[in-house]
């Protein structure tokens, strides 16, 4: 188990993307990438958990105090230097901004009764009853809410949708932990598997289950999609060779920081995801930071870039073969108040060692989030 800081440096404040793992650590990229496809065929000698990742929030904390035993729910204050929790309504109240206590409000008087043992749950929110709304989309009648980028529809006629609309509160559940004390040296993640929780959940609460490993062996690739996955992760393991050995020890830690910014960029700005060393130096210009490399600088990082943009188009067969999953259905709005129909945000696999990578149309998804000014 990891110490729960260290946990929130890696992976719980900013889950990396799994293209960006070849800035630091190349072959655990190869690693997942290879469980991966071997969970999905239901043949992996190691459990590699795969779960969708829902676009909800705020997310929060709730469990017990292990000191006293009390309810607690808590925002990501929790790991602040100074933990902030709360163990009542009027706690909530009068320290949370109004749109923010009327969430936890809600979410503490249907959880405070929930046992949930030793282990402290993190989740993220989805709807409360103010949140949820009926919308006839194209004759369909669905459930809808919008707890941030995505706006979710389940159609009221469904299973999930009957639970939804007779729950107070939404959320997904997807992390669980335990330790002594409610601060951020002692909690230790236990579990990213947490489907267990809601057995013991009131029928006024919803946990949008995120699990997908049940799929295994029922999403299979056709011996076409096989062949041309395995040939794109065979060329992807030998270029990660030649990556680590010959070209990443050129590139120092600060241009790997200004390569990160600009990959970031090339997603907010651009249409499609393309790479190239023109790009990087007029960005590296534009923002006053280095470009003046040598030689074997040069032909390190255009190395890079091209294995970059393979682990992409290798993670895009993932997502869209994930995507034949009929989860939830998610829409866009836009600022003229159309809706359009998009797939799930995204996915988070996470290794035998609790690596947590995420899987994501950034095109999509993380150029809406850099561009989403829902909340201000």
């Amino acid at each position: 188990m990891r110490n729960f800081n260290t946990f929130l440096t890696e992976g719980n404040t900013h889950i990396a993307h799994i293209e960006e793992r070849l800035l630091s650590d190349p072959f655990s990229v190869m690693s997942l990438l290879g469980s991966a496809w071997r969970t999905l065929g239901g043949h992996a000698r190691t459990k590699t958990n795969i779960s969708l990742k829902i676009d909800g929030a705020p997310a929060f904390f709730f469990g017990k105090d292990p000191e006293d035993g009390q309810f607690f729910i808590s925002t990501k204050g929790l790991f602040n230097k100074t933990p902030k929790f709360f163990k009542s309504v009027k706690e909530i109240q009068d320290n949370t901004k109004a749109g923010l206590a009327e969430k936890l409000t809600s979410l503490f008087n249907v959880l405070k009764k929930v046992d949930t043992g030793t282990v402290i749950y993190q989740a993220d929110f989805l709807f409360d009853e103010k949140e949820k709304k009926l919308q006839n989309i194209e004759g369909v009648e669905y459930v809808t809410f919008h707890p941030n980028t995505i706006m979710y529809a389940v159609p009221t006629a469904s299973p999930f949708g009957s639970k939804i609309l007779r729950s107070k509160v939404g959320f997904a559940i997807h992390t669980a932990y335990k330790g002594n004390a409610l601060n951020r040296d002692s909690l230790k993640t236990t579990s990213f598997n947490v489907d267990g929780i809601s057995s013991k959940l009131p029928r006024s609460a919803w946990n949008c289950p995120i699990e997908i490993d049940s799929y295994a062996g029922q999403l299979t690739f056709t011996a076409q999609e096989t062949k041309k996955l395995r040939k794109k992760l065979l060329k992807l393991k030998e270029e990660i060779k030649v990556l680590k050995r010959i070209h990443l020890p050129l590139i120092g830690q600060g241009d790997r920081a200004s390569f990160q910014r600009y990959t970031n960029d090339v997603v907010r700005k651009s249409p499609n995801f393309k790479l190239s060393m023109a790009g990087y130096k007029k960005f590296l210009d534009a923002n006053k930071m280095r470009s003046d490399f040598d030689p074997a600088e040069t032909t390190a990082i255009q190395y890079l870039m091209k294995v970059y943009t393979l682990t992409v188009e290798i993670k895009q067969i993932f997502i869209d073969k994930y995507n034949e999953i009929d989860h939830l259905k998610g829409f866009l709005v836009q600022s003229s108040g159309d809706i359009v129909a998009t797939n799930p945000e995204g996915f988070v696999i996470s290794d035998t060692d609790g690596n947590l990578h995420k899987l994501v149309d950034r095109m999509t998804f993380s150029r809406a989030n850099f561009n989403n000014d829902r909340f201000g």
